[in-house]
Protein backbone atom coordinates (compact mmCIF):
# COMPACT_ATOMS: atom_id res chain seq x y z
CA UNK A 1 0.00 0.00 0.00
CA UNK A 2 1.11 3.68 -0.55
CA UNK A 3 0.35 6.50 1.25
CA UNK A 4 0.72 9.83 -0.14
CA UNK A 5 1.60 12.78 2.08
CA UNK A 6 3.24 15.87 1.59
CA UNK A 7 6.16 17.16 3.74
CA UNK A 8 6.47 20.61 5.07
CA UNK A 9 9.63 21.80 4.43
CA UNK A 10 11.80 23.67 6.74
CA UNK A 11 11.08 27.04 5.24
CA UNK A 12 7.54 26.34 5.31
CA UNK A 13 7.13 25.39 8.86
CA UNK A 14 5.81 28.18 11.46
CA UNK A 15 4.97 28.66 14.84
CA UNK A 16 1.87 29.78 16.08
CA UNK A 17 1.85 33.61 14.97
CA UNK A 18 4.41 34.61 11.98
CA UNK A 19 3.40 38.16 11.84
CA UNK A 20 2.47 40.66 14.17
CA UNK A 21 0.40 43.72 12.46
CA UNK A 22 -0.07 46.55 13.89
CA UNK A 23 -3.48 47.07 12.13
CA UNK A 24 -5.15 45.80 8.71
CA UNK A 25 -3.34 48.06 6.69
CA UNK A 26 0.20 46.57 8.09
CA UNK A 27 -1.17 43.15 7.60
CA UNK A 28 -2.05 43.27 4.01
CA UNK A 29 0.91 45.03 3.05
CA UNK A 30 2.28 41.60 3.94
CA UNK A 31 2.03 40.03 0.67
CA UNK A 32 -0.13 37.14 0.18
CA UNK A 33 1.79 35.36 -2.03
CA UNK A 34 3.46 31.73 -2.20
CA UNK A 35 5.90 32.56 0.31
CA UNK A 36 3.75 33.18 3.40
CA UNK A 37 1.21 30.41 2.30
CA UNK A 38 -0.05 29.20 5.69
CA UNK A 39 1.86 31.84 7.75
CA UNK A 40 -0.38 33.38 10.29
CA UNK A 41 -0.97 36.92 11.71
CA UNK A 42 -2.00 38.29 15.21
CA UNK A 43 -3.50 41.82 14.27
CA UNK A 44 -2.10 43.79 17.23
CA UNK A 45 -4.91 46.14 17.30
CA UNK A 46 -8.05 43.65 17.76
CA UNK A 47 -6.54 40.71 18.81
CA UNK A 48 -7.87 38.83 15.64
CA UNK A 49 -6.06 35.65 13.64
CA UNK A 50 -5.41 35.81 10.22
CA UNK A 51 -3.64 32.94 7.77
CA UNK A 52 -2.63 32.89 4.11
CA UNK A 53 -4.78 30.22 1.95
CA UNK A 54 -4.69 29.87 -1.80
CA UNK A 55 -7.78 31.76 -3.24
CA UNK A 56 -7.77 29.89 -6.54
CA UNK A 57 -6.08 30.53 -9.78
CA UNK A 58 -2.64 30.59 -8.23
CA UNK A 59 -3.81 33.52 -5.86
CA UNK A 60 -3.62 33.82 -1.99
CA UNK A 61 -4.97 35.54 0.12
CA UNK A 62 -5.33 36.74 4.19
CA UNK A 63 -8.19 34.55 5.62
CA UNK A 64 -9.61 35.68 9.24
CA UNK A 65 -9.27 32.30 11.78
CA UNK A 66 -11.20 34.53 14.48
CA UNK A 67 -11.56 37.66 15.85
CA UNK A 68 -9.73 39.07 18.77
CA UNK A 69 -11.22 38.20 22.61
CA UNK A 70 -13.84 40.67 23.76
CA UNK A 71 -12.54 43.72 24.99
CA UNK A 72 -8.79 43.00 23.35
CA UNK A 73 -8.79 46.81 22.29
CA UNK A 74 -10.93 50.29 22.62
CA UNK A 75 -11.87 49.21 18.80
CA UNK A 76 -13.99 46.39 20.01
CA UNK A 77 -15.21 47.75 23.49
CA UNK A 78 -16.58 51.29 22.73
CA UNK A 79 -19.21 50.51 19.71
CA UNK A 80 -21.88 52.98 20.89
CA UNK A 81 -19.88 55.73 19.51
CA UNK A 82 -16.97 56.29 17.06
CA UNK A 83 -13.84 56.11 17.72
CA UNK A 84 -12.08 59.06 16.86
CA UNK A 85 -8.24 58.13 17.32
CA UNK A 86 -6.69 55.73 19.57
CA UNK A 87 -2.81 55.71 19.67
CA UNK A 88 -0.88 52.89 21.57
CA UNK A 89 2.94 53.07 22.43
CA UNK A 90 3.61 49.62 20.80
CA UNK A 91 1.82 50.37 17.54
CA UNK A 92 2.51 52.54 14.47
CA UNK A 93 5.48 54.44 16.33
CA UNK A 94 8.22 55.60 13.73
CA UNK A 95 11.65 56.73 15.04
CA UNK A 96 13.93 59.13 12.98
CA UNK A 97 15.92 61.64 15.86
CA UNK A 98 12.54 60.69 18.40
CA UNK A 99 8.86 59.72 17.42
CA UNK A 100 8.32 61.80 13.81
CA UNK A 101 5.01 60.21 13.65
CA UNK A 102 2.71 58.49 16.08
CA UNK A 103 -0.16 56.76 13.66
CA UNK A 104 -3.74 56.19 14.72
CA UNK A 105 -5.01 52.36 15.02
CA UNK A 106 -8.68 54.06 14.63
CA UNK A 107 -10.17 53.70 10.63
CA UNK A 108 -9.71 57.94 10.78
CA UNK A 109 -6.27 58.14 9.94
CA UNK A 110 -5.78 61.16 12.35
CA UNK A 111 -2.02 60.44 13.32
CA UNK A 112 0.19 62.68 15.23
CA UNK A 113 3.99 63.77 13.44
CA UNK A 114 6.68 65.90 13.92
CA UNK A 115 9.46 66.75 11.21
CA UNK A 116 11.91 68.38 13.18
CA UNK A 117 14.31 65.71 14.86
CA UNK A 118 15.27 68.44 18.09
CA UNK A 119 11.21 68.53 18.80
CA UNK A 120 10.78 64.64 18.64
CA UNK A 121 9.73 62.88 22.03
CA UNK A 122 11.61 59.92 23.09
CA UNK A 123 10.14 56.48 22.88
CA UNK A 124 11.18 54.04 25.68
CA UNK A 125 10.82 50.75 24.71
CA UNK A 126 10.12 49.19 28.38
CA UNK A 127 9.06 51.35 31.10
CA UNK A 128 9.69 49.24 34.13
CA UNK A 129 7.06 51.36 36.12
CA UNK A 130 4.34 49.91 33.15
CA UNK A 131 4.41 46.15 32.86
CA UNK A 132 7.76 46.80 30.73
CA UNK A 133 5.69 48.11 28.04
CA UNK A 134 6.85 50.94 25.64
CA UNK A 135 5.86 54.43 26.22
CA UNK A 136 6.53 57.84 24.71
CA UNK A 137 8.24 61.09 26.84
CA UNK A 138 8.21 64.82 25.86
CA UNK A 139 11.09 66.60 27.25
CA UNK A 140 9.39 69.21 29.39
CA UNK A 141 11.18 71.92 27.18
CA UNK A 142 10.27 71.68 23.24
CA UNK A 143 9.03 68.50 22.15
CA UNK A 144 5.53 68.49 20.23
CA UNK A 145 3.43 66.10 18.66
CA UNK A 146 0.67 67.62 16.12
CA UNK A 147 -2.26 66.37 13.79
CA UNK A 148 -3.32 68.51 11.68
CA UNK A 149 -5.95 66.20 10.47
CA UNK A 150 -7.93 66.17 13.83
CA UNK A 151 -9.77 69.29 14.02
CA UNK A 152 -10.99 70.84 17.66
CA UNK A 153 -12.80 68.09 19.56
CA UNK A 154 -17.03 68.56 18.95
CA UNK A 155 -19.64 69.74 21.30
CA UNK A 156 -19.77 65.91 22.95
CA UNK A 157 -16.58 63.26 23.34
CA UNK A 158 -14.64 62.24 25.44
CA UNK A 159 -10.92 61.11 25.87
CA UNK A 160 -8.90 58.62 28.16
CA UNK A 161 -4.87 58.98 28.65
CA UNK A 162 -2.65 56.29 30.77
CA UNK A 163 0.36 58.86 31.18
CA UNK A 164 3.09 59.81 34.49
CA UNK A 165 4.88 62.87 34.92
CA UNK A 166 8.21 62.25 34.67
CA UNK A 167 9.37 65.61 36.45
CA UNK A 168 7.14 68.95 37.51
CA UNK A 169 8.32 71.94 35.20
CA UNK A 170 6.40 74.64 35.90
CA UNK A 171 2.63 75.88 35.99
CA UNK A 172 0.41 75.21 32.59
CA UNK A 173 2.38 72.53 31.02
CA UNK A 174 0.14 71.01 27.97
CA UNK A 175 -0.65 67.72 28.06
CA UNK A 176 -2.66 67.59 25.07
CA UNK A 177 -4.63 70.76 23.18
CA UNK A 178 -6.92 71.60 20.99
CA UNK A 179 -4.71 74.33 19.22
CA UNK A 180 -6.11 78.06 17.91
CA UNK A 181 -5.67 81.04 19.05
CA UNK A 182 -7.61 82.15 22.30
CA UNK A 183 -10.42 79.50 21.11
CA UNK A 184 -7.80 76.82 22.28
CA UNK A 185 -8.61 74.28 24.92
CA UNK A 186 -6.32 71.93 27.11
CA UNK A 187 -5.17 69.27 29.70
CA UNK A 188 -2.53 70.59 31.72
CA UNK A 189 -0.29 70.62 34.80
CA UNK A 190 -1.49 72.79 37.52
CA UNK A 191 1.52 74.36 39.90
CA UNK A 192 -0.30 73.99 43.27
CA UNK A 193 -0.56 70.21 43.57
CA UNK A 194 0.67 69.97 40.98
CA UNK A 195 -2.95 68.66 39.47
CA UNK A 196 -4.11 67.60 36.07
CA UNK A 197 -6.74 70.81 35.14
CA UNK A 198 -9.01 71.80 32.09
CA UNK A 199 -8.10 74.89 30.16
CA UNK A 200 -11.53 75.64 28.68
CA UNK A 201 -11.72 79.13 26.33
CA UNK A 202 -10.35 80.95 29.00
CA UNK A 203 -11.56 78.97 32.17
CA UNK A 204 -10.01 76.73 34.54
CA UNK A 205 -11.50 73.58 36.08
CA UNK A 206 -8.78 72.32 38.46
CA UNK A 207 -9.14 68.53 39.44
CA UNK A 208 -8.88 67.73 42.99
CA UNK A 209 -6.16 65.54 42.37
CA UNK A 210 -2.09 64.89 42.73
CA UNK A 211 -0.67 63.95 39.83
CA UNK A 212 2.41 63.06 41.84
CA UNK A 213 5.91 62.72 39.35
CA UNK A 214 6.73 59.15 38.87
CA UNK A 215 3.18 57.77 39.33
CA UNK A 216 1.27 56.53 36.49
CA UNK A 217 -2.43 57.67 36.00
CA UNK A 218 -5.33 57.29 33.72
CA UNK A 219 -6.65 60.89 33.21
CA UNK A 220 -9.90 61.38 31.27
CA UNK A 221 -12.06 64.22 30.17
CA UNK A 222 -15.30 64.76 28.69
CA UNK A 223 -18.01 67.44 27.42
CA UNK A 224 -21.62 66.78 26.94
CA UNK A 225 -22.32 69.59 25.55
CA UNK A 226 -23.10 72.16 28.55
CA UNK A 227 -20.61 70.91 31.35
CA UNK A 228 -17.54 69.35 30.81
CA UNK A 229 -15.45 66.54 33.72
CA UNK A 230 -11.72 65.98 34.16
CA UNK A 231 -11.26 62.77 36.19
CA UNK A 232 -7.91 61.52 37.66
CA UNK A 233 -7.52 58.26 38.86
CA UNK A 234 -11.09 58.85 40.01
CA UNK A 235 -11.19 62.12 41.47
CA UNK A 236 -13.78 64.31 39.30
CA UNK A 237 -13.96 68.06 38.84
CA UNK A 238 -17.08 69.71 36.71
CA UNK A 239 -16.62 72.84 34.93
CA UNK A 240 -19.72 75.15 33.54
CA UNK A 241 -17.89 75.47 29.97
CA UNK A 242 -17.42 73.43 27.00
CA UNK A 243 -14.11 72.27 26.60
CA UNK A 244 -15.06 70.98 23.07
CA UNK A 245 -16.60 74.53 22.11
CA UNK A 246 -13.62 75.66 20.44
CA UNK A 247 -13.58 77.56 16.81
CA UNK A 248 -10.07 75.69 16.43
CA UNK A 249 -9.32 73.84 13.45
CA UNK A 250 -5.56 73.69 13.81
CA UNK A 251 -5.46 70.17 14.86
CA UNK A 252 -4.76 68.56 18.31
CA UNK A 253 -1.34 69.08 20.14
CA UNK A 254 0.40 66.11 22.64
CA UNK A 255 3.03 67.34 25.28
CA UNK A 256 3.25 70.85 24.02
CA UNK A 257 1.32 74.07 23.06
CA UNK A 258 0.35 74.24 19.27
CA UNK A 259 3.15 77.67 19.34
CA UNK A 260 5.32 75.81 21.88
CA UNK A 261 6.88 77.66 25.05
CA UNK A 262 4.47 75.62 26.98
CA UNK A 263 6.09 71.52 27.34
CA UNK A 264 5.62 68.83 29.84
CA UNK A 265 7.80 66.35 30.90
CA UNK A 266 4.83 63.30 30.87
CA UNK A 267 5.23 60.53 29.24
CA UNK A 268 2.03 58.98 27.60
CA UNK A 269 1.01 55.05 27.08
CA UNK A 270 -2.28 55.33 25.26
CA UNK A 271 -4.60 57.87 24.15
CA UNK A 272 -8.14 57.29 23.33
CA UNK A 273 -10.62 60.02 21.79
CA UNK A 274 -14.52 59.17 20.97
CA UNK A 275 -16.66 61.17 19.22
CA UNK A 276 -19.63 60.96 21.49
CA UNK A 277 -19.84 59.76 25.41
CA UNK A 278 -19.26 56.05 25.51
CA UNK A 279 -21.91 54.26 27.70
CA UNK A 280 -21.02 53.85 31.26
CA UNK A 281 -20.65 49.66 30.60
CA UNK A 282 -18.13 50.78 28.02
CA UNK A 283 -16.14 52.92 30.29
CA UNK A 284 -16.12 50.15 32.77
CA UNK A 285 -14.60 48.20 29.73
CA UNK A 286 -12.11 50.33 29.37
CA UNK A 287 -10.83 50.56 32.86
CA UNK A 288 -10.69 46.71 32.25
CA UNK A 289 -8.70 46.46 29.59
CA UNK A 290 -6.82 49.14 30.92
CA UNK A 291 -5.76 47.26 33.70
CA UNK A 292 -5.43 43.45 32.20
CA UNK A 293 -2.90 45.67 29.66
CA UNK A 294 -0.54 47.36 32.02
CA UNK A 295 -1.30 45.49 35.46
CA UNK A 296 -1.46 48.89 37.75
CA UNK A 297 -3.96 49.19 39.72
CA UNK A 298 -2.65 52.40 40.67
CA UNK A 299 -3.89 53.88 37.89
CA UNK A 300 -7.58 53.89 39.31
CA UNK A 301 -6.54 55.80 42.66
Amino acid sequence: MTVEHNVITTANMHGIVAFEPANAAARTAITPAIGNLYKTACQQDDGSLWIVLPAGGGSFAWKKVCDGPAGSSPLTIITSVPVRTWLRADLGVTIATGVSAWIDQSTNAQSFAQATGSLQPTRNLTDSTLNNLPTITGDGTDDLLVTSALSAVGATYWMCLILKQVSWVASGRRIIESAGGSGRNSIQLNSTTPSILLYENGNFTPVNNGAPVGSWKRVTAQENNTTSDAILAGASSTGTTALGRSAATNGLTLFNASGGGQASNVAIAEVIITDGIPSGTEKTNIDAYLLARYSLSSLFT
